[in-house]
This record gives C-alpha cells, sequence and structure tokens, in this order.
C-alpha cells in the first residue's frame, strides 16, 4: 500500500511538472527595427580644411534625413547604435563612418532582367 502511494505521488509530480512546462509557452516579439531597413541618414558637411565634402553619417532608426552638423540623438526608441560619430573639435567638423545601409533587393531584380534578356537572345 505505501508503494502504491509514494508511486502515486510521484506520478502527480510529474504530471504537474510536465503542464507546467507545456503552459510556458515562448513568445516571439520582434526588436525595433530589427529588419534593418530604416535609417536616419545624417548629412553633415566636413570643414573646408579637410575637404569640406558633405558625408552620410547613418544610424538604425526610423526613416529621416537630417541636414547639417546638429547633436544626434536617438529617435524612435531605437534600440541599436552604431559607430559611427561627428565631431567638432576647435571649429573643424569631421566624420567617420563605418555602418551604413545595405543596398537590397533591386539587384536581384536586375539580375534577373539581364538573365531574361541573355536567355531571349539566344532563342
Amino acid at each position: 500500500m505505501r508503494k502504491r502511494t509514494n508511486l502515486l505521488f510521484v506520478a502527480g509530480i510529474m504530471t504537474f511538472s510536465s503542464s507546467a512546462v507545456l503552459m510556458a509557452q515562448h513568445k516571439v516579439e520582434l526588436l525595433p527595427f530589427g529588419d534593418m531597413d530604416q535609417w536616419v541618414d545624417r548629412q553633415i558637411k566636413e570643414s573646408g580644411i579637410i575637404g569640406g565634402n558633405t558625408k552620410n553619417v547613418y544610424a538604425i532608426g526610423p526613416t529621416a534625413v537630417i541636414k547639417g552638423d546638429k547633436e544626434y540623438k536617438n529617435m524612435g526608441g531605437s534600440p541599436w547604435a552604431t559607430s559611427n560619430v561627428m565631431a567638432k573639435v576647435a571649429g573643424v567638423t569631421k566624420t567617420n563612418t563605418s555602418v551604413f545601409p545595405e543596398k537590397r533587393g533591386m539587384v536581384i531584380v536586375l539580375v534577373w532582367i539581364l538573365e531574361w534578356r541573355v536567355l531571349k537572345c539566344l532563342e
């Protein structure tokens, strides 16, 4: 009788444990801007002493264009950061861009069109 009680007790604990695991379903949430398709484009004119070119400095966030060497503040609650920087020291503005948006999608279409034209010519 005691063995049977112990066996039922262990079986009950195992049943409860397995049902608790099944109830704890995983929830998948997308990260904001996780598709890396939205970028803030800061167009900054560097100082004339180092060339005076307009450079693009990118940050992941809601699509926007910011002109001028204004201070950047995170827009739209983006959890991403890049190592792109703009510094203004003693009146000299300098930028460095190491992260930039990758061009996607259009390349596949252009390759398909070119391949189709080549195949058309071969027929």
